[in-house]
């Protein structure tokens, strides 16, 4: 129930703070006219990031990536959950060919990665650590070599 809840009201907050996140970008970018190419660069290397793990979650699954990176896997993870989002406004605003897009499709736009992201991070988390924690190959007991397929 309470995941539920929590994805649910995560498409209406994204879809908030992705809006807010672009109207807070076009000011500061018309300020400081460097800080564009910065925050392309960095953008591109997390979305690059969220597209790898995608492909290697579609490819190898969540317990064959934890296992061929080990617990870096995790915490690499997270960065780009957070950040996601915010770099895609980032392309979408700071983009060098015509009009920056209007606040609704980059605000829906930003809300759909999120929601996207967060779904595929639950699940990752479900994989390796079971249902609330339990019955997982990495729950409470820690790694047990008979629960992880070699």
């Amino acid at each position: 129930m309470f995941y539920t809840i929590w994805i649910l009201m995560s498409l209406p907050v994204s879809f908030v703070a992705s809006t807010v996140y672009r109207a807070v970008l076009v000011k500061m970018a018309a300020r400081v006219p460097g800080i564009s190419p910065v925050l392309t660069i960095a953008s591109c290397l997390v979305l690059g990031l969220l597209v790898a793990e995608t492909f290697g979650l579609i490819w190898l699954g969540a317990l064959r990536c934890r296992q061929l990176i080990g617990p870096a896997y995790e915490v690499g993870t997270v960065p780009v959950l957070i950040l996601g989002a915010p770099a895609l406004v980032n392309l979408l605003v700071l983009r060098t060919w015509g009009q920056t897009l209007p606040w609704p499709v980059v605000g829906f736009l930003g809300a759909l990665l999120a929601m996207g992201s967060f779904a595929m991070r639950l699940n990752v988390v479900e994989t390796l650590y079971g249902v609330d924690g339990v019955g997982g190959p990495y729950s409470s007991g820690g790694l047990s070599r008979q629960s992880v397929p070699e």
